[in-house]
């Protein structure tokens, strides 16, 4: 059994898109590529050499300063900022408790495999890059996100984006259409041909009703990737 009053350290690693062929790797951590390392209140992003880590985040990790350990059942949690540490379709994670000389006091081991809500990361996002999304939408087939943004200027403004997401640790924003001056806008799409995208805005009237298609244009896919 662990007393609370004998470890000093939490050191949790991320395996960020369950793959164990990229990240840090060692037989200690269970084997897992992690991407990312959290101790205490500080979130580290693997360099991708050795025993190489940078910094990215100092502070509270999330809802609580600091990971909350249950000795009783051997588990550990605590939050993340989406924004800050940006995972995969699917992660695992590897917990190690030390002393607070670096002595080892129990391997937790590999986690099972988590879900990862995309859309709520993405959300996350491109929160730093607007004051709100609106929505996302994922197309997992074509590894593509739609989403429309608001932003608070004077007047307030909407972008129509497309988010590459090919690689979802690393996604890549496309402007489709700007700039909607307008309340309550809306947007259709469909895909016309293998690299062609048709899309229509709308004004919403009362009610949340659509009744107006205020803009409508095309975008070419290949500009993606």
């Amino acid at each position: 059994s662990i007393d609370s009053q004998d470890f000093g350290r939490v050191v949790t690693y991320i395996d960020a898109d369950n793959n164990p062929n990229t990240g840090y790797n060692r037989d200690r951590i269970g084997g897992i590529g992690a991407e990312y390392l959290v101790e205490g209140e500080s979130v580290y992003r693997y360099n991708g050499s050795g025993w190489s880590w940078s910094l990215i985040k100092s502070g509270p990790v999330g809802q609580e300063s600091m990971p909350i350990f249950n000795k009783s059942a051997s588990t550990i949690s605590f939050s993340l900022d989406r924004s800050v540490v940006l995972l995969a379709y699917s992660i695992k994670t590897s917990t190690l408790i030390y002393d607070r000389e670096w002595g080892l006091i129990e391997n937790l081991g590999v986690s099972e495999t988590f879900n990862v809500d995309l859309a709520e990361q993405l959300k996350g996002v491109i929160g730093l890059r607007a004051e709100i999304a609106r929505s996302v939408v994922l197309d997992r087939d074509r590894n593509l996100a739609f989403a429309h943004t608001h932003y608070w200027d004077d007047p307030s403004y909407i972008d129509f984006v497309i988010i590459d997401i090919t690689d979802p640790m690393n996604p890549t924003f496309h402007k489709i259409d700007e700039e909607f001056i307008m309340d309550s806008p809306s947007f259709t799409w469909e895909f016309t041909g293998e690299n062609t995208l048709e899309y229509k805005v709308y004004h919403n009237g009362q009610n949340d009703d659509i009744n107006e298609v205020v803009r409508t244009g095309t975008y070419d896919l290949s500009n993606l990737r």
